[in-house]
C-alpha cells in the first residue's frame, strides 16, 4: 500500500511524513446514478504527521476497487461514486486511475 500511496501523490513529501491510521477491507458497493456494482475494496486513511506538516491531522483515504462478476475495470473519471462499505459507511469516491480511487470526504454513518 505505501506504493498506492506515493502513486497517487500522497507519501511522504520533504520532512512531511504520513501515518496509516485505519485500514479498511471488504466487499461493499460502489453507485454511481445509474449504476451499482458490487466490488471488493482494499483502503488506508492517512494522517499527514512529522515537522513540517502542512495541514497538520489532514487525512487522505484512498486505495483500490475490484469489480467483481465483470471483466471490466473501473476507470479513471470526474464522476463521484458513492462506495458503500461493509459495515455500513459509506463515502464519495472517484477513480484517480484504473481501479484506484480516492475519497473526496469523511466516511460517513448515516
Amino acid at each position: 500500500m505505501t506504493k498506492l500511496m506515493h502513486d497517487l501523490g500522497i507519501a511522504a513529501r520533504g520532512q512531511q511524513m504520513t501515518r496509516v491510521v485505519e485500514t479498511l477491507k471488504g466487499q461493499g458497493k460502489l453507485v454511481r446514478s445509474m449504476a451499482e456494482n458490487i466490488v471488493t475494496y482494499h483502503l488506508e486513511v492517512v494522517e499527514e504527521t512529522g515537522i513540517a506538516s502542512m495541514r497538520p491531522g489532514l487525512r487522505t483515504i484512498a486505495g483500490c476497487v475490484v469489480l467483481l462478476y465483470t471483466d471490466l475495470e473501473l476507470q479513471p473519471s470526474l464522476e463521484k461514486f458513492t462506495l458503500h462499505l461493509q459495515d455500513g459507511r459509506r463515502l464519495q469516491v472517484f477513480c484517480k486511475r484504473p481501479g484506484w480511487i480516492v475519497a473526496t470526504g469523511g466516511i460517513r454513518n448515516d
